[in-house]
């Protein structure tokens, strides 16, 4: 194993944590590069020394009204509409619903449309058998 690849996977290595479709020989190529390898035996004790120190630091917890402040101030951001900005949000709201339903319906209405007006010329004639369709000259 190359030292690139060993070095990206070293946090994972530290953690139990390497993924892959074979974590147990990955684990065991990275071991045996790092019996072999010192800079980067010091690079993964980097790893741990950083493990050591961020497991001191002091946890931060949030308020515990932070969950209603935020609500507050998202309820408070929210601009008063007047009536034309309203009706312009419903229509929005009414295009967007229309295009979207409309939409996948209109090819297969106009092929249905179309296939109509052909079985009933098709018919007519069957029905008339004097009646020929033409085209009109322009």
């Amino acid at each position: 194993m190359k030292c690139n690849t060993v070095q990206r996977r070293l946090a994972g290595y530290l953690d139990d944590a390497v993924t892959g479709a074979a974590p147990v020989e990955q684990r065991a190529h990275i071991r045996e590069h790092l019996e072999s390898c010192g800079p980067c035996r010091q690079e993964l004790e980097r790893f741990r020394k950083l493990s050591v120190m961020l497991s001191q630091v002091p946890r931060n917890l949030p308020p515990a009204d932070l969950a209603v402040r935020i609500r507050v101030a998202a309820a408070q951001s929210i601009p008063t509409q007047d009536l034309r900005s309203r009706l312009r949000g419903i229509r929005d709201r009414a295009e967007l619903l229309l295009d979207n339903v409309f939409r996948p319906l209109s090819v297969p209405a106009t092929g249905g449309f179309f296939s109509a007006i052909l079985v009933f010329v098709l018919v007519l004639q069957l029905i008339v058998p004097g009646i020929t369709v033409r085209a009109v000259p322009q």
